[in-house]
């Protein structure tokens, strides 16, 4: 008996060793991971406003993956902080030249993929070339690179023809996405990230499960798996959360907020308004055979509406420029063209407008702001036909030129040649404005960039090609045993690992 027990501890412990020995020689594990390979026994439950139609991060548009994925599951040569500022990410730290060529990427140590497979510079090399390559999603962010090279595993050297200064925060998103060069995989329902999570089965419009990735090279997430369930019933998913099925909610529909914030008295739970670079803006069609093309009127139309009132009913805040206060060179514009409808009859006066105008947007903005927005350029004098439609037709309409007003939502940060781009849909130009854009996107560093952009942001205000009514301000909500969750661009970047849930 005693030679049989200790046969069995022996085989027992070859047993393990052996298994060890495998995993660390096919799976690349270590004994450590191996033993930590569930994680935390947490679940945190996240309802969402948008499934997802796929994981192809690299060519699907859905704002959705970018929320969900980036920098769970996929991480980028730079993160970005709650202010929305580059930070290290894969790069630990980095250098850019005095004439903004030359870009050089310190990488951390001992990096590797949820696959197992190393991480190093052979990666980012390879991942930057795919994007410019094949036109991934965010490729025209990295314009002007010339030579991407890896000197050694740990350096990343990147040559520009032209400066670029908006390289670095390029880097942060979908341009800068670190993929696995030895991972072959269908990217439209598999994924291969380094990141602290990793997904498992996928199904398009389902809930997705985010989890615990043990062979994460950083500080492991603190949560063992995630769920992200997306809701098409606003009411339905603010109930659930109520009811405690979720742990939190992003963003919250607006219509739930009163509602929300009256059971936040009774239950121990947070609502918070987070910020966002979102913009939505009302857009003159400034064509030559438009009124709106003369400046006077277009900024008797920005003094009509009080964006004050709009901005508080859809919880946002106020904005007067292109600039929201998480870009660069942001400045309050604020007196440019304050609400002021005697000023505005003034200038009105200039123009006679016998002829109704029509105010044509999607019906994804809803009856109620197309109203508001008529009634105010009304009690100046401004006769306006509201006309609501479908995405499509109002996409048609906006191409064929037949509208005089339109409700435009920016989603992007850092879109600010949208409005003197060629083929804009407004049909506005201004020779002053493109030359200060393009002062901007040559400088040399941070500080002149900014300066640039400020300058930039402050000629469009007076120009006024729309009025910028306000920035989205999304609201979210959350249990309060939940502890860390980010509250600034969620709807677009929400980085989980250190995301804790309290007992």
């Amino acid at each position: 008996m005693r030679s049989t027990a200790i046969f069995l501890v022996l085989l027992l412990v070859f047993g393990t060793c052996g298994w060890f020995a495998y995993a660390a020689i096919v799976h690349h594990q270590t004994p450590t991971q191996l033993i930590t390979q569930q994680g935390p026994n947490t679940t945190l439950t996240i309802g969402s406003t948008e499934a997802l139609p796929s994981l192809d991060i690299q060519k699907d548009t859905s704002t959705a993956l970018d929320q969900v994925l980036l920098n769970n599951v996929y991480e980028t040569l730079l993160n970005r902080d709650q202010h929305n500022n580059p930070v290290a990410g894969i790069a630990q730290s980095w250098q850019q030249s005095d004439d903004g060529l030359q870009y050089t990427f310190q990488l951390h140590n001992a990096m590797q993929f949820a696959s197992g497979h190393t991480l190093d510079a052979d990666d980012v090399v390879w991942s930057l070339q795919q994007v410019i390559e094949h036109q991934f999603i965010g490729h025209e962010q990295l314009r002007n690179i010339s030579e991407v090279s890896a000197p050694n595993k740990h350096t990343v050297h990147i040559t520009l023809s032209s400066p670029n200064p908006e390289l670095a925060w390029a880097l942060t998103g979908r341009a800068g996405i670190v993929y696995d060069s030895e991972s072959h995989i269908d990217y439209t329902k598999q994924v291969a990230g380094s990141g602290p999570f990793t997904i498992g089965n996928f199904t398009a419009g389902q809930p997705i499960t985010l989890t615990y990735n043990a062979q994460y090279w950083g500080e492991k997430a603190h949560i063992g798996s995630i769920v992200v369930k997306p809701y098409a019933d606003a009411h339905q998913a603010a109930q659930d959360f109520i009811a405690g099925s979720l742990d939190a909610l992003i963003p919250v529909d607006i219509a739930q907020i009163s509602m929300l914030q009256e059971q936040a008295k009774k239950h121990d739970f947070t609502l918070q308004q987070g910020t966002s670079a979102a913009k939505v803006v009302l857009g003159f069609n400034s064509s030559p055979d438009s009124l709106f093309s003369d400046q006077l009127l277009r900024t008797a139309a920005r003094q009509s509406i009080d964006k004050t009132a709009l901005a508080k009913t859809y919880n946002g805040t106020p904005l007067y420029g292109p600039l929201t206060t998480l870009d660069p060179g942001y400045e309050d514009l604020s007196s440019k063209f304050p609400y002021d409808p005697a000023s505005a009859r003034r200038r009105m006066s200039f123009f006679y407008l016998s002829a109704v105008k029509t105010l044509v947007y999607p019906d994804t903005f809803g009856e109620q702001i197309g109203h508001t927005i008529a009634d105010q350029l009304h009690q100046v004098g401004f006769n306006i036909d509201v006309q609501m439609v479908d995405t499509q037709t109002w996409k048609d309409r906006i191409a064929n030129n037949q509208f005089d007003l339109t409700l435009y939502e920016l989603p992007d940060a850092h879109d600010y040649d949208w409005y003197i781009a060629n083929g804009n849909p407004l049909h506005f130009t201004d020779a002053q404005s493109e030359e200060l854009y393009a002062k901007a996107m040559q400088a040399t560093n941070q500080q002149d960039y900014a300066q640039a952009l400020s300058q930039y942001a402050e000629r469009l205000s007076d120009v006024s090609p729309v009025d910028w009514l306000y920035q989205d301000s999304p609201w979210i909500v959350w249990h309060n045993k939940v502890q860390h969750l980010p509250t600034a661009m969620v709807s677009q970047y929400l980085p989980l690992r250190d995301v804790n849930i309290q007992e």
